[in-house]
């Protein structure tokens, strides 16, 4: 009967099936063990649950003005902080928190349009806008995935702020003047 690892370990060894010594006694990380694809298939899902987080919070909270539209962003981006700050590893709290982080992000840049830009409809000023706050969280939020995809988000709000803040406005129709 084999009772220990160092003993299924010795009995492998006389059998020609293993070569290590030691069994490796300290477990590995459990988001080290996943894949790749399946680490971003649950980062794209905290993503989306995000959005199913903000839909609640609009319909419970009713944000219908730009203050109350930041603090409650505020909180939703400082409790997934919380979240990621508590449990680094575990794959519940990072999920978690991305869906409040991403919540709170929407709800912060609806309290910036609502504050600054409602009556000018002002594309390169929201993008400038998310770009600063990607800028900040990927300096503030400590989980590499949140990093990763405010990193993504940053480009392409940048992308946004130079195509339609330096280059013209957007057009949504053809003008008068164009054939």
């Amino acid at each position: 009967m084999i009772g220990t690892a160092d003993e299924l370990v010795r009995e492998l060894r006389g059998r020609g099936v293993a070569i290590a010594d030691r069994v490796d006694e300290t477990p590995a990380s459990p988001v080290t063990d996943r894949p790749w694809y399946i680490g971003l298939l649950l980062g794209v899902s905290g993503w989306v649950a995000g959005i199913f987080v903000l839909v609640f919070t609009f319909m419970g909270f009713e944000l219908r003005s730009a203050a109350s539209a930041l603090i409650i962003g505020a909180a939703l981006v400082a409790a997934a902080w919380g979240l990621f700050r508590a449990d680094p590893e575990g794959a519940f709290a990072s999920q978690l928190g991305l869906a409040l982080s991403v919540a709170g992000q929407l709800a912060l840049l609806f309290g910036i349009h609502e504050a600054l830009f409602k009556r000018s409809e002002s594309i390169p000023g929201m993008a400038f806008a998310a770009f600063v706050l990607e800028l900040g969280l990927i300096v503030a939020i400590p989980n590499r995935m949140h990093r990763t995809m405010s990193t993504v988000f940053a480009c392409c709000s940048w992308a946004l702020f130079v195509r339609y803040g330096l280059w013209d406005e957007p057009r949504f129709g053809l003008d008068e003047a164009d054939p």
